[in-house]
Parts: structure tokens; sequence; C-alpha cells
């Protein structure tokens, strides 16, 4: 079974820090979100799709883009490893960062299991969906005026995203959780409690 490492809320963790003191559970609440990628997630981008909200995708080694101020939430899903990163890749990089750092609202979720929220491992574990879940996150910001989720998973996929981290001030991810089932903070304004009993 693969390990599932979910660190939710406002506790700093070895592994991943999630920073976000939000409130609420998800609602009607469409949006023009931005998502970026390389070539995996579109699972999780279709999460927020259903949810009703209007995605924009981009993707992370194709271009470099700079239109980032024309959404007021940004999902960035990484799970690439470090010696496929390109210039563009690099840049976009760079290019999230200085808009996260001109945020007014600079709210950040980080989120360092986020392959454990794809149908292909909650099936394989015989979990529930992690639909809600993640359409949650961009609920939680939208009330907050919008922010940032950074995914990302173990090791071998979070030297990437660690650009990010390390533009806007915040730890890298690092390691692993070894757990037999994720770890979530039943009072972080991001768990949600139908979902499976996974409490830390």
């Amino acid at each position: 079974m693969k390990p599932r490492n979910l660190w939710l809320g406002y506790r700093t963790v070895k592994t991943a820090v999630a920073s976000c003191l939000l409130a609420g559970y998800v609602a009607a609440n469409s949006a023009n979100i931005l998502f970026v990628h390389v070539d995996d997630g579109n699972r999780i981008a279709q999460f927020l799709t259903d949810a009703g909200n209007t995605l924009t995708t981009h993707f992370l080694d194709a271009a470099i883009y700079n239109d980032y101020t024309s959404f007021d939430r940004v999902f960035i899903y990484d799970l690439y490893h470090s010696t496929y990163q390109n210039a563009n890749q690099v840049q976009n990089y760079s290019n999230i960062g200085e808009w996260y750092n001109g945020l007014i609202n600079r709210n950040l979720i980080l989120d360092g299991r986020i392959i454990s929220s794809d149908v292909v491992w909650t099936n394989a574990t015989d979990m529930s969906s992690e639909e809600a879940w993640i359409q949650n996150y961009t609920h939680q910001l939208s009330l907050l005026g919008g922010g940032l989720v950074l995914g990302t998973d173990h090791s071998v996929f979070q030297s990437g995203i660690n650009n990010i981290n390390d533009r806007i001030g915040v730890s890298q991810f690092n390691g692993s959780f070894e757990g037999p089932q994720a770890v979530a903070d039943p009072l972080s304004p991001l768990f949600l409690p139908a979902l499976d009993s996974c409490r830390a």
C-alpha cells in the first residue's frame, strides 16, 4: 500500500507545512482558477471543474507565462523529477513566486501528499474519494480573497516546487511520511469530517 502523507491546517511538520487558518466547508463558489502542472494532475484538475470552477491550465515546461495576476487562485500540482526541469519551468517558478509575493492576501496551502488524493490511490487503498477535500482548498482560499496551493509528494518530486517555496519564504518540502494512513489535523478548517478517519 502506498504511504499517504497528509498534513493540513496550521501545524508545522517535518515533511510538509500547511499554513492556512481558514473557516467553512465546500459550497457553491465558482471561480476562474489557474491550474499549473507539467503532464500529470488531470484528475485533480477535474475535481475543481466538477465543483463548477472554470480552469485555465498552464504546463510549466511548455512556455513562460506572465498572466498570473489574472487569477486570484493559483493551484500548482508539481510531481516532476528535478532532472527534467527546463528553463521554462525554472522561470515559471520564479514568476509564480513574484506573483504570490505581490498579493495583498498571501494565503497559502501546502500539501506534501497531493498524489494521495488522486482516485488511482484512493481506489487502490479502499479510501473514500478526496474530491471534496481538493475542492475545499479553493473554496477556503476564496473566503480569504484568494491565494496559492502548492501540491507535491515525496522527496523525488520536491525539488522543482521547492523553487517556489524558496522564493516565497516558506520551508521546503522534504522527505516522506511512511505511516499506513493519512494524518490530518481535525481542528483545521481544511479537514472534512465526512472523509475516512485519519486524525492527527
